[in-house]
């Protein structure tokens, strides 16, 4: 009907097709709503599960500068805090950050966590991402001032 009414074809339109017309178009912006929310909820964990990656290998990273491996996340806060925080590498506050991003996905794999809570947590996440790399770069630096 819409094609006809724009090429000219058709002159007049009945109120019949009028209500067809506003509710396929209802049906049409519903379903596109409900693809923008699926598609947003998709990109939020894939987001969620990168930062949450980064932070784990980053801090393995650090841990292993201090010559320490990681073979459990669970022992990742117990060793950053006596390797890395209570050295005075780092600052206590990242450690913090780290017990929050660790169980925060626990919490975000069981689906309490709420779309605002995930983007604290990914906020959070960047800045201990920040301070790690920070001393990563640091150590590497110091280490290459060392060999050369």
């Amino acid at each position: 009907v819409r094609k006809d009414m724009e090429h000219g074809t058709k002159k007049d339109i009945t109120g019949e097709e009028i209500d067809d017309l506003y509710n396929s178009t209802e049906e049409f912006l519903k379903r596109m709503k409900k693809l923008f929310e699926e598609i947003d909820e998709l990109k939020q964990k894939e987001q969620f599960s990168k930062t949450y990656d980064e932070v784990v290998s980053s801090v393995r990273n650090a841990l292993r500068l201090e010559n320490t491996e990681v073979d459990n996340d669970k022992e990742l806060p117990e060793l950053f805090r006596k390797k890395l925080v209570d050295t005075g590498k780092l600052p206590v506050s990242a450690l913090n950050h780290l017990k929050e991003v660790l169980s925060a996905k626990k919490e975000y794999d069981s689906d309490k966590m709420t779309k605002t809570e995930a983007n604290g947590i990914v906020k959070t996440s960047i800045a201990l991402l920040r301070v790690v790399i920070e001393h990563i770069q640091r150590v590497e630096a110091e280490n290459s001032k060392k060999q050369g």
